[in-house]
This record gives C-alpha cells, sequence and structure tokens, in this order.
C-alpha cells in the first residue's frame, strides 16, 4: 500500500510540472556589442567569454534607450504618454523642433492660451487660434472701428487673439440702427437649379424680353427665374476694364483674382460684367444682395454674330446663369460664392414727409428720406403762402414722447 501512494504522488507531480518551450528565433554567433535580443536561442554561446565567468550566478542587465519623439504643429506629448496627441481646446501648440524624450513630469509641446483668450479649438497650432466670445463688454473701444458692428447692441462670434481673423457679427442693434441678417446662401438654395424663366433689358435700352413680367425698370437689368427656389435679380455693365477670358482657361473655368471688381472703371465698352442686386423667394419679397462685378466676356461687336456689350450683356448675364451645363455652373459659383452674408448694423432709412413743399422740390434736393445719423436735406424751396413769409421746418414731436 505504502509504494502505491508513492507512485501516485509521483504520477501527480509530473502533471503539475510546466512546459517548457524554446525560443522562437536563433542565433549561432554572439552580439559584438553584448546586447542579447528577446526571445533568442544563443546556440553553443554560453562560454566564459559571453558569462564573463566559469561558475556562475551572472546577472543579465537590461540595457534601455530613450525613444525619440517627433511632435508636429497642432499636437503635443502628453506627460507619462508614449503616444503623441492633438492639441487640447483652451491651449496651442506649435509644434517642438526636433524630438523629446518621455516625461513623467510635464505635457511637451502644449502652451496655454493668452490671458483673456482662454478658448481654442482643438488642434490649434498658433496663439492667433485662440479666442474669446465676442461680445461689447470684452471688446471695448474696438467695437466701435469694427465695419459691421460698429453699432451692435449684442454680438455672437469669436474675437481671436493678436492678428487673427475674428468672426464677430451683431445679434441685435442700438437704437437708429437696425439688424441686417446678411444675405442668403445662394449656393445651397439654388445651387444647380435650371432655370424656368428670365427677363432683361440691354445696357442700351433697346432690347429687351420679359420686362413687366418681372418688374424690370433699369437698363442693363436681368432677372433669373428659377421657381419654387425663388429667383434673383442683377445688373449687367459694359466697361474698358479686360481681363483674361476665364471662359478660354485650360485651368477649368477658375474665376479669381481680377475677374471680380468692387467698380467698373467706365460705364462703356467691349466687356461685359455681371453682378447682383437681390434675391427673392417664393411668394416672398426681395432681400438685398450685394456682389462685386463678375467678368463674363468681351463682346466688341465686329463679328457678324456679335452685336456688341451694349445689346447682348444683359442678355448674356441672365443666359448664363439660367444653364446647368458645367461650364456654365462655374461662372454660377463664382457670382454666388462672392455674396457678402454677414450680418450688420444697418442705419434706420427714415421717410420725411414735408408739409407745405412740392414733390419736385423735394426730389430736387433728394429730400424724401434720410440715413440715421447722416445728413437732412431739406426741399429746395417751401410753397408760397399769400400773406406769410416761411421761416422753418420743425419735426413733429410723436405723441406720448
Amino acid at each position: 500500500m505504502k509504494s502505491k501512494i508513492i507512485m501516485t504522488s509521483m504520477v501527480g507531480l509530473a502533471f503539475a510540472m510546466p512546459a517548457f518551450a524554446a525560443p522562437s528565433k536563433t542565433s549561432e554567433t554572439f552580439p559584438q556589442n553584448g546586447q542579447m535580443q528577446e526571445d533568442t536561442k544563443y546556440i553553443g554561446q554560453a562560454t566564459e567569454t559571453n558569462l564573463h565567468s566559469y561558475e556562475g550566478p551572472v546577472t543579465a542587465t537590461a540595457n534601455y534607450t530613450d525613444t525619440p519623439y517627433t511632435v508636429t504643429a497642432g499636437n503635443y506629448l502628453p506627460m507619462s504618454s508614449e503616444t503623441v496627441a492633438q492639441c487640447t481646446s483652451g491651449n496651442y501648440c506649435p509644434g517642438i523642433n526636433g524630438t523629446v524624450n518621455y516625461s513623467t513630469s510635464a505635457n511637451q509641446g502644449l502652451t496655454a492660451c493668452p490671458g483673456g483668450y482662454g478658448a481654442s479649438d482643438l488642434g490649434a497650432s498658433e496663439n492667433t487660434q485662440c479666442y474669446r466670445t465676442c461680445d461689447s463688454a470684452n471688446i471695448g473701444s474696438t467695437i466701435t472701428s469694427t465695419p459691421g458692428i460698429a453699432h451692435a447692441d449684442g454680438m455672437a462670434g469669436n474675437d481671436y487673439y493678436g492678428t487673427g481673423t475674428d468672426t464677430c457679427y451683431p445679434t441685435s442693434c442700438v437704437a437708429g440702427w437696425h439688424l441686417n441678417p446678411g444675405a442668403p446662401d445662394l449656393a445651397t438654395i439654388i445651387g444647380n437649379t435650371e432655370a424656368t424663366g428670365s427677363g432683361y433689358r440691354s445696357n442700351d435700352g433697346n432690347n429687351n424680353s420679359n420686362e413687366s413680367q418681372y418688374g424690370i425698370t433699369q437698363n442693363g437689368e436681368f432677372v433669373v427665374d428659377y421657381g419654387n427656389k425663388g429667383r434673383i435679380q442683377g445688373y449687367s455693365g459694359c466697361s474698358t476694364d479686360g481681363v483674361n477670358n476665364p471662359w478660354y482657361d485650360q485651368s477649368g473655368y477658375t474665376f479669381e483674382g481680377d475677374h471680380f471688381r468692387n467698380a467698373l472703371s467706365s460705364n462703356t465698352g467691349d466687356y461685359c460684367w455681371c453682378r447682383l442686386g437681390g434675391y427673392t423667394p417664393l411668394n416672398g419679397t426681395m432681400q438685398s444682395l450685394s456682389t462685386p462685378w463678375v467678368f463674363y466676356d468681351i463682346q466688341e461687336g465686329e463679328e457678324p454674330e456679335v452685336n456688341g456689350c451694349a445689346v447682348e450683356c444683359a442678355r448674356l448675364c441672365k443666359n448664363v446663369l439660367m444653364s446647368d451645363f458645367s461650364d456654365q455652373l462655374a461662372f454660377r459659383t463664382a457670382l454666388f460664392n462672392s455674396i457678402q452674408s454677414t450680418p450688420s448694423c444697418d442705419a434706420n432709412v427714415i421717410s420725411i414727409t414735408w408739409d407745405g413743399a412740392d414733390q419736385t422740390d423735394i426730389d430736387a434736393n433728394n429730400a424724401a428720406s434720410v440715413t440715421y445719423g447722416g445728413d437732412i436735406n431739406t426741399p429746395k424751396k417751401a410753397v408760397h403762402v399769400p400773406g406769410k413769409t416761411f421761416v422753418g421746418w420743425t419735426f413733429d414731436t410723436p405723441s406720448g414722447n
């Protein structure tokens, strides 16, 4: 019985012993620098030359070198991390020249935004990308010199540090001024929609189409109707201002640089330009637009099929905006993308009823209305009342004031 117990114990010990595996790599030479690599069998290399001992025990010391980390702009190496990360909000990360090592005590390449400008978007790489919320309290006196928000009562957007481009815009205006919400996004509203109708009057006033239908009253005016997407109204201009024609540009109908002009130097010439003046939603009222002139083409009137800019320009401007062909859509895109859409505070235009003045005398001095904060023009003369001497006009005080 005793021998059986011993045998059973031996079997149990056999099953309890761990299984050993050989390294997955082998080498018949020992490293010249003595640095043995992981998971490697060095065949026949257990010699005194390599072990520095005939009897042992010996110690194998692990050797390490610092891992270099490259930190590019918009990123940093967080403390106690081996992974470069995107710059966090409230900071900017200009990048680090050369490389850095792992650190347990500091974030490397991460700089807090300047005082008062404690916000930034993820991945900011410069201090000019740090910002604060726009409002009259933190902008201070600079609000009075900032176009579009000089008369703002409330604001939104961001005020960026230093030379960063501000995105401040008004949400309400002081008394005497009203909020202009900015132009509609025609590139989204109309997009590539093909027009359903149009009208125009030529620059010389001698040619027209659908004038009464679309309320066209001025020479060079045109309207393009996109059905339920609304309609646009604009103007054509003939000028001596000539530029390279984008229709023959091998870059693919690219409108840029001198293809846009805020003003034309002349109002006659062979070069045809187009701009927008308004957008009317379906069953809505017209919203004024402001765009630069965009160059369309040259109309010299010397070739048999061309009648000259004064005759053709308005028709061509509306035609190019009607089509959904790719080359003509390039022109539409250039024109729609040139629309200024930032909200602004605009002065109220106040109409004036002049008692004791004929309309012709009011019109002669452009006295029918006044822009708040601007000049007041009085009529050219007052109506003569027998037995009376005119001494001047006074504005009535509204009842309740």
